[in-house]
């Protein structure tokens, strides 16, 4: 219970530094740099190696304005698709259409996740949606919306109680769908749901983004909560579960969590932030100073987890708006990592 009710703290702290209250970047902001309307490198042939995976949040900015360095990612993930009780579905964003374009022009891919926080403690819309009953009307909404706007994949991005009795059933639903259109279908997944997800829902995704961060064992204690080693076992939970390891994604944060030396809670810090505030953000996981501890990943750790995503299906962060502007940013700092 307590990673669930941690898990939602964390999500809603960075809904909250949208808002100015809290860490992260406020508003839309560069990732890695790029040219063009809206940051965008429209060399085709500019792709990475690595697949990376970025997502991309509605609630920091309008993506007619988002920066975003296209020639740098493989796959964005707009986060999240707005779902109401009917099972019918909207992107919270009248960009989407040109941002698509935009991507498609660079040689990227777009995707809308479903989803967040709101599934956590009791599944949200879908747990009626992903019912026998309605399942097959939303799996026909989803795809429809796909088609509508283009996109080349949904990532299922249910967590916590939202993984139900019925997830097994949606997702390998709604994965022929999808790709007898084309299209690919992914998801988010964490160590501490993992027990909801069988082998055949699983083995429906194309590829799977492992949250490997927010591995807490305390929520007032100052931790690393995504060392290498520990962020590199739950990566593997998936290998062994029986996900090929060429389908399972490395997940990153470009956030750190900041707690005060007197203890309490912690609060989310965009890494961009933590390095305007420290240069020393770029080397080392863990920063001192008025009154506060802050644990992160660097930009020499996010590089050596990019160097070990080699061996596995790719690396993905959260979140785009978090990340240092230009050459300091470690969406940059992956690419310089693995050409």
């Amino acid at each position: 219970m307590w990673r669930s009710l941690w898990r939602v703290a964390v999500l809603l702290g960075l809904l909250g530094a949208a808002a100015g209250c809290g860490g992260g970047e406020s508003g839309p902001r560069g990732s890695g740099g790029g040219n063009g309307p809206g940051g965008v490198n429209v060399d085709p042939t500019a792709r990475p190696a690595l697949r990376t995976v970025l997502y991309v949040p509605s609630w920091r900015g309008s993506l007619a304005t988002y920066r975003l360095a296209f020639q740098n990612v493989s796959y964005v993930n707009l986060s999240f698709a707005e779902i109401d009780e009917a099972g019918n579905v909207r992107y919270p964003d009248a960009g989407l259409p040109a941002f698509v374009e935009l991507a498609h022009q660079a040689g990227a891919k777009v995707c809308v996740a479903l989803g967040g926080a709101t599934t956590i403690d009791n599944g949200g819309v879908f747990a009626t949606l992903l019912q026998d009953s309605q399942r097959t009307a939303f799996v026909d909404k989803l795809v429809a919306f796909a088609q509508l706007n283009q996109l080349d994949c949904l990532d299922v991005d249910l967590e916590g109680n939202g993984v139900n009795q019925y997830y097994e059933a949606f997702v390998t639903e709604l994965a022929p769908r999808l790709k007898a259109d084309h299209r690919e279908l992914s998801a988010a997944v964490a160590g501490w749901f993992a027990d909801g997800i069988s082998k055949a829902a699983l083995l429906s995704f194309d590829f799977v983004n492992v949250m490997a961060y927010d591995l807490y064992s305390s929520r007032t204690k100052p931790m690393q909560w995504s060392g290498i080693d520990e962020a590199t076992k739950e990566v593997d939970r998936w290998v062994t579960m029986g996900m090929p390891r060429e389908r399972v994604v490395y997940g990153v944060p470009f956030y750190g969590m900041q707690w005060p030396s007197a203890g309490g809670e912690p609060k989310t810090v965009g890494y961009g932030e933590l390095l305007r505030g420290d240069s020393a953000a770029a080397t080392t996981d863990e920063l001192h100073g008025n009154g506060t501890v802050t644990y992160l990943n660097s930009r020499a750790t996010i590089q050596a987890k990019a160097k070990l995503a080699q061996t596995y299906g790719g690396i993905m962060a959260w979140e785009a708006s978090q990340d240092a502007a230009g050459e300091a940013s470690l969406l940059q700092g992956i690419r310089d990592a693995v050409p």
